[in-house]
C-alpha cells in the first residue's frame, strides 16, 4: 500500500511517501509562515522523485493537530481534495500520536508540544509488543498540571516533542522521584513518515479516524468572542419563552414549525427545548427528542441578526454535554446536504455521516444523517 502523508500543524511543512510502513522518501521545510505556498510544491517534488502520481496513492494521511490553527486547516483541506479526486480513503492522525510513533521505547511515551506561556499539548501512550495504545485523553494544560498527572505513573517515561525539551528542567525536577525520565532532543519535530506509519496501523485495524481538526484549545478569535458574549445563558425553554417569540418566530427564525406544532412539542414528555439568551433576549433555541439511548436533534436555530456569531455552536455544545450527563450513547441529526457550513460545524464536533434521507426537505432536497458517538 502506497501512502502519502503530510504534516502542517507545526513549523515543519513535510510530506512523505511510504510503502506500508517503509519510508520511500520524505521532504520537509522548516518555515511556519509559508505552508500554503510550500506544501503543493513539496508534494509535487516528492511525486516526481518517486516516479509516482496521485492516482498511484492508496491512502492519504495528515496530522490533524493540535498545533497551528491555520496549518491544520491547510493540511486537512489539501488531503480532502486529493481524496475527493481519487476516491481513496484518508485518515487523520493527531500530532501527539505521530510523535509517539517516532520512537519504539517499550513502556510509556509522553508526547509534549509547546503551546506557549508554560502550556503544552499532552498525550500519553504505551508501546508494547509493537502496538501503540493511547492512555487517557489528549489535553492542553499548564506543564505543572501535566507533571501532576504523570506522577501517578511511577514508571519510566520516554518524552518526545519540543515541549519535552523546552520544559526539560520542570520535568526532571518534578518527576525525578516518580519516574525515570528520558528526554531525547532527536524526537522533537513532527515527521510525515511517522504520521504515515500511524495511519497505516489505523487502516489495518479498521480504525478510520476522523479527519476533522483536533484543536484542544480555542483560537484567539473564539476566546475574544466568548469574552464579548460571556453573558450568554442557555436554559430549558418554557411556554412563556415561546409566547415571547410567537410574533417573530417565522420572521426572525425562518419558516420552521408553526406555533401550534411547537407548542405541542413542549408538552411532549420525550422532547426538550433550550433557549440561548443574551441580555435576557432569546437569540437562539434548540430541540431534541430523547429515545432509549439516543438523542435526536430536531433543530438548532439562531435569530437572523445573530447568525455567524457562534450561537449555534454554543447550543450544540450544550446538547452534547446534556447527552453525556444522561449517559446516552449517541446524538443524531439530519442536515440538508447543500448546507456546507452546518455540515462543517457538525464535523468539527465529531459528527459522522452515517446515512441519507432522499427528498427529505422541500423541493426534494436530500438530508444527510450525522451521528456523534460517545
Amino acid at each position: 500500500m502506497k501512502i502519502l502523508s503530510i504534516n502542517t500543524s507545526s513549523n515543519i511543512c513535510a510530506a512523505a511517501i511510504l510503502e506500508d510502513t517503509t519510508l520511500i522518501k520524505e521532504i520537509s521545510v522548516n518555515d511556519a509562515n509559508t505552508h500554503s505556498v510550500k506544501l503543493m510544491p513539496i508534494i509535487d517534488e516528492l511525486l516526481k522523485a518517486t516516479n509516482l502520481s496521485i492516482s498511484d496513492i492508496d491512502l492519504f494521511a495528515c496530522d490533524k493537530g493540535p498545533g497551528s490553527f491555520t496549518g491544520i486547516r491547510i493540511g486537512i483541506s489539501t488531503i480532502k481534495a486529493f481524496c475527493d479526486v481519487t476516491s481513496r480513503p484518508c485518515i487523520g492522525v493527531s500530532a501527539l500520536e505521530a510523535l509517539a510513533y517516532s520512537c519504539n521505547f517499550e513502556g510509556l511515551i509522553c508526547a509534549l508540544i509547546d503551546a506557549k506561556n508554560d502550556n503544552v499539548y499532552y498525550g500519553l501512550f504505551e508501546y508494547k509488543n509493537g502496538v501503540y495504545t493511547q492512555i487517557g485523553e489528549f489535553l492542553a494544560d499548564n506543564i505543572h498540571n501535566i507533571t501532576e498527572i504523570l506522577k501517578i505513573c511511577n514508571k519510566p517515561v520516554f518524552f518526545v516533542g519540543n515541549g519535552s525539551v523546552i520544559y526539560k528542567d520542570v520535568l526532571q525536577s518534578t518527576l525525578k522521584q516518580n519516574a525515570l525520565i528520558q528526554i531525547n532532543s532527536g524526537y522533537t519535530n513532527l515527521s510525515a513518515y511517522c504520521t504515515g506509519k500511524a495511519a497505516f496501523d489505523a487502516f489495518c485495524h479498521n480504525k478510520i479516524n476522523s479527519i476533522t481538526p483536533l484543536y484542544l484549545k480555542k483560537s484567539n478569535a473564539e476566546r475574544e468572542w466568548e469574552e464579548k458574549h460571556k453573558c450568554l445563558i442557555i436554559r430549558p425553554m418554557t411556554i412563556v419563552d415561546l409566547e415571547s417569540i410567537k410574533s417573530i418566530l417565522e420572521s426572525d427564525f425562518d419558516d420552521f414549525w408553526n406555533y401550534t406544532i411547537f407548542y405541542q412539542e413542549l408538552q411532549n414528555p420525550n422532547s426538550e427545548y433550550f433557549v440561548c439568551l443574551e441580555n435576557e433576549q432569546i437569540v437562539g433555541f434548540a430541540g431534541i427528542w430523547i429515545s432509549v439511548d439516543d438523542i435526536h436533534i430536531t433543530n438548532i436555530v439562531t435569530k437572523k441578526f445573530y447568525r455567524n456569531h457562534g450561537i449555534g455552536a454554543k447550543l450544540l455544545e450544550h446538547l452534547i454535554t446534556h447527552a453525556k450527563q444522561k449517559n446516552l450513547s449517541s446524538l443524531t441529526l439530519e442536515v440538508n446536504e447543500a448546507n456546507k457550513p452546518a455540515i462543517s460545524l457538525y464535523e468539527k464536533y465529531h459528527f459522522q455521516k452515517v446515512g441519507q434521507r432522499k427528498n427529505y426537505y422541500k423541493q426534494n432536497e436530500n438530508a444527510i444523517i450525522m451521528t456523534h458517538y460517545f
